[in-house]
């Protein structure tokens, strides 16, 4: 029997694939990275006033302005009080690049800087409430404070004096050291501008202590005041300070001629160091090393500040509680809207500021 022929399959084609189609993906932009605000040199006045309340007693606040009146801000307030503080609530001091403010508050000594740029404050250490009187080096990299080694702290009424111990740290908190112990009234005021050294009152009498040795050498200037604090000129040769008869006197580092300024109740060196601004009575400037004074600014002021550029010079009228700017040559005054309400209250432990930009 033969087997029937199945007929061969044909072979069918394959349908092409068919490809998805997939939707065009639209790049995403990157974030845009904010611009840093441009840094200029002597842009702001930063303040400290004593602001008085309902219950008859004040807070201090600090606060930044433009010379114009722009850029008004408080950054930062001290605890409210009804009595006489006794405790170091707020004090600031500018970087002397400008860039950041230094700020320590409370008898806890919280240090934090506070940016320019954006106005952000950091943290950088606590010292607790042993330590006080912090200046910063010339180029703030450094530290220098005293500390209490007994049980006693700067918040008591019963401080003792002989009982502190010179310290230095880093600018971040680091390092502390011991550079004389048991320094009595030993009360640093400003580290020399061009050395590694400072400008310390031992009781009523000025002193360079060295470092790292600590060892403090009598400049020969006795009967000075603690406030204002005494201030080697910016290219450190000269010193400025106020006598206990309340007279702003100079010197040179080196010895010599002493120069009587007059009665004031504040100084400040110009950059260039030739000249000293005097507020008393009046506001004057004053050659620093002739003792020649020439008249600003009729009316009774404080808290005198120099432009870094030397050209002009900020000072509070005490009548009235407003900030003024001058020309360091004389001129107009013109107020500084939004700086003003200065009491002129000065207690140890707040007190109010007016510094300018570097």
């Amino acid at each position: 029997m033969s087997i029937a022929e199945t007929p061969a399959e044909t072979a069918s084609a394959s349908p092409e694939p068919t490809s998805t189609p997939t939707a065009a993906v639209t790049p995403t932009a990157a974030p845009a990275t904010p611009t840093p605000k441009p840094f200029v040199h002597g842009e702001y006045l930063l303040f400290i006033r004593l602001v008085t309340f309902r219950a008859g007693g004040f807070q201090p606040q600090l606060w930044v302005v433009r010379p114009d009146g722009s850029g008004l801000r408080m950054l930062a307030e001290g605890h409210k009080a009804t009595i006489s503080p006794n405790a170091y609530d707020l004090a600031a001091v500018w970087s002397h690049d400008g860039t950041k403010i230094h700020v320590v508050r409370d008898c806890d000594s919280k240090l934090s800087d506070i940016r320019v740029s954006d106005w952000v404050e950091t943290p950088i250490v606590t010292m607790g409430d042993k330590a006080a009187d912090f200046v910063w080096s010339s180029d703030d990299s450094e530290i220098a404070y005293w500390l209490y080694t007994a049980a006693d702290h700067i918040c008591a009424q019963n401080s003792i004096d002989d009982t502190r111990d010179l310290m230095i740290m880093t600018s971040a908190g680091a390092s502390q050291t011991a550079v004389s112990h048991n320094i009595g009234e030993l009360r640093v005021t400003s580290w020399w501008p061009t050395e590694r050294s400072l400008l310390a009152r031992d009781a009523t009498t000025l002193s360079r202590v060295s470092l790292p040795g600590g060892s403090a050498t009598a400049m020969g200037i006795t009967n000075v005041k603690w406030y204002p604090p005494a201030a080697v000129s910016p290219d450190g040769m000269r010193v400025a300070y106020m006598g206990t008869d309340d007279h702003v006197r100079t010197r040179a580092v080196a010895g010599g001629v002493v120069r009587d300024l007059g009665l004031g109740t504040g100084f400040a060196w110009s950059p260039d160091s030739t000249a000293v601004a005097v507020t008393g009575s009046t506001l004057r400037k004053c050659v620093a090393a002739t003792g020649v004074c020439s008249g600003l600014y009729g009316s009774p002021t404080t808290l005198p500040t120099w432009s870094p550029n030397g050209a002009n010079i900020a000072f509070v009228n005490t009548t009235t509680g407003q900030v003024l700017v001058i020309g360091a040559s004389g001129g107009p005054v013109t107020p500084v809207p939004g700086a003003l309400g200065f009491t002129q209250t000065s207690y140890a432990s707040v007190r109010e500021t007016l510094q300018w930009q570097p």
